[in-house]
């Protein structure tokens, strides 16, 4: 007998085995937070199988436990107290009352920290989600810069092979040129060796005359090609504006990186840079072509054009973007001023201005618009 079960009401606790009865009474006062004499108040019952008995001293106490001793080896019998609150009792008058409210009370404050636990936890979880969405972006974000390095990286090099393989053509026709003209040198050594030496001397003039012009030719044309690859990429690195607020209209990219095409007819209509140049020369409206985001004009669309004012045509022989087809200049810029007033908030100029700063750049509509908004 090691241990035994004290059951009051719906509280329930297993302890060792006490001696005797006065310390069984103590243990119940401890267990249970009860004062000695409402202890011995208390009724108490014993239970052991089928046997029930009232224990009210130490001669029955001594019996219930003489009673589970018959039975010890019957391992699905327990020995068990059950204590009951007489109602003439004090307990049952005061402080059992008291005790069930303790008990509310007690069992409210424990929902109320179990809720507050809940929220913090709640919180916790919000609070986690939130860093965990920020973590997302912020990768997501990381892997689209990653991809347009990527591009840009396989873009130079593409870039590379490319000027690398113009300059091995380069060096083959230089070499193919040398052996030529190593050819032609031998061929003119055994030339003159066949011929008298006035003859000689009138050749070898007229051969480095020849050779010369041939060397000048030469330089020209490859300086002429290479100044003019520095400056296509030179424009190409050059110009990487960012036009933000404005996206192609066929292609869709957004922002426009680069020369921005604005039409000066359609409402709100833009091309980037590789649109224009695929699809530029079948839009049936002149195109104004911006390389600087530091000009933003309101657009309006475009009513009223006047019927003799059609003095846009796009042209890419040289460096001016628009040319004027009728000699006129002068009615033309007065038409193209109209124009623009319509597409473009220009209230703050007045007309010889605006007729001024398209005389001082024969035309050109986008250096005449930056130079008047600089």
């Amino acid at each position: 007998m090691s241990q035994i079960q004290i059951n009051f009401y719906e509280d329930a606790i297993t302890v060792p085995t006490p001696e005797n009865f006065a310390k069984f009474k103590e243990v119940v006062a401890v267990k249970f937070y009860l004062d000695p004499v409402d202890v011995n108040e208390l009724i108490i019952n014993f239970s052991h199988g089928s046997n029930k008995m009232s224990v009210q001293n130490e001669v029955e106490y001594v019996k219930a436990l003489a009673q589970y001793l018959l039975n010890r080896y019957d391992k699905k019998v327990v020995l068990k107290f059950e204590l009951e609150v007489s109602e003439k009792s004090r307990l049952f008058q005061n402080e059992l009352m008291n005790s069930r409210v303790n008990f509310l009370n007690k069992k409210e404050q424990e929902d109320k920290e179990l809720a507050e636990k809940q929220e913090k936890l709640r919180q916790e979880i919000l609070e986690k989600e939130r860093l965990l969405k920020e973590i997302l972006l912020k990768e997501r974000e990381k892997e689209e810069m990653m991809k347009l390095e990527k591009e840009k990286s396989e873009k130079e090099r593409l870039e590379r092979e490319r000027i690398q393989l113009e300059l091995a053509e380069k060096v083959k026709l230089a070499e193919k040129a040398r052996l030529e003209k190593e050819k032609e040198k031998k061929d003119i050594e055994e030339l003159k060796s066949s011929v008298t030496s006035s003859v000689i001397e009138a050749i070898n003039k007229n051969i480095e005359a020849l050779r010369e012009q041939m060397v000048n030719k030469a330089i020209s044309e490859t300086s002429k090609a290479i100044e003019k690859s520095i400056v296509q990429k030179g424009c190409e690195k050059k110009n990487e504006t960012v036009h933000r607020g404005y996206s192609c209209n066929l292609c869709g990219v957004y922002p426009i990186i680069g020369n921005r095409y604005r039409c000066t007819t359609c409402y709100d209509y833009d091309l980037c840079d590789v649109c224009e140049t695929k699809a530029g020369d079948s839009h049936a409206h002149p195109l104004i072509k911006f390389r600087s985001s530091a000009i933003v004009p309101v657009i309006r669309p475009v009513r009223n054009m006047p019927e003799n004012c059609n003095p846009f045509k796009k042209f890419h022989g040289n460096n001016k973007f628009w040319q004027f087809n009728n000699n006129n200049n002068n009615q033309i810029y007065e038409n193209v001023c109209k124009e623009l007033k319509v597409s473009f908030d220009l209230s703050k100029f007045r007309d010889m201005d605006i007729i001024a700063a398209l005389a001082k750049f024969n035309g050109d509509v986008d250096k005449a618009l930056e130079s008047l908004f600089n």
